[in-house]
């Protein structure tokens, strides 16, 4: 087999480096978000300064003006805000909340997720300000009242589609961030140590000056006339 010349070699090198440091920046700033995310279950919520990234996880606001389960969502964090609260809007077009909200699972147990519905109606009751809530995609009626004091965030308008559930799928227990992330990088870690080694060795093989067949027989006459003469040698001490 052909080996490669050192030009192919190094625009290799070039590649796989850049290709790794690209990676690895994409590793990055995914293992960034998944921690984040994963912050929700200790702090209420992920939050970075007052932007909170949160992954959509019913179908309740899918529509045209909505967003989908697994979608990214970028909310601006509103909680505890007074003024914010008040400028929020109601209607048709009206903003898109985050409240919290307890479901029963599967199982039977209850948990308590994150929901998002745009604010259909505004009133006051008992010294709140209530927002009716509704989801784009569930049936007229189904509303959920949230008060002021409930309200998380609003809504900025942009999403990303699907990097929610891929952000899921890499927080534990699933082995996604071992296989998405860990894996890849030890590969080209290790494809990093090979490529030293063999750097390593050819550093070391220019060392070694490489000798003709001439000069190789010619060291070997030499060795040949140190021998007989040390054995010469020998003979005329004994001689004395």
């Amino acid at each position: 087999m052909k080996s490669m010349s050192p030009k192919a070699k190094k625009t290799t090198k070039i590649v796989v480096d850049v290709v790794f440091w690209v990676f690895f920046v994409f590793a990055l700033a995914f293992t960034v978000l998944a921690f984040m995310a994963r912050a929700s279950a200790v702090n209420g919520f992920p939050q970075i300064g007052n932007t909170t990234l949160l992954t959509v996880e019913t179908d309740s606001m899918k529509s045209e003006k909505g967003f989908s389960a697994g979608d990214l969502i970028v909310c601006t964090v509103i909680k505890d805000d007074e003024k914010a609260i008040s400028e929020l809007k109601a209607g048709e077009d009206g903003d898109v909340i985050t409240f919290k909200h307890t479901v029963q699972d599967s199982d039977g147990t209850y948990k308590t997720i994150f929901v998002d519905h745009r604010i259909i109606e505004i009133d006051n009751r008992g010294g709140y300000t209530v927002f009716t809530t509704h989801g784009d995609n569930n049936p007229s009626g189904v509303n959920e009242a949230v008060r002021d004091d409930q309200v998380i965030a609003k809504w900025t308008g942009k999403k990303v589609a699907g990097l929610g559930s891929f952000i899921s799928f890499l927080q534990p227990p699933h082995w996604g961030f071992f296989v998405v992330i860990i894996l890849p990088l030890a590969g080209f870690l290790a494809y990093e140590i090979v490529v030293l080694v063999k750097a390593i060795q050819e550093i070391k093989g220019k060392d070694k000056r490489l000798i003709s067949a001439a000069e190789e027989e010619l060291i070997k006459q030499q060795a040949v006339e140190e021998f007989l003469k040390k054995q010469e040698a020998e003979k005329a001490d004994k001689k004395d």
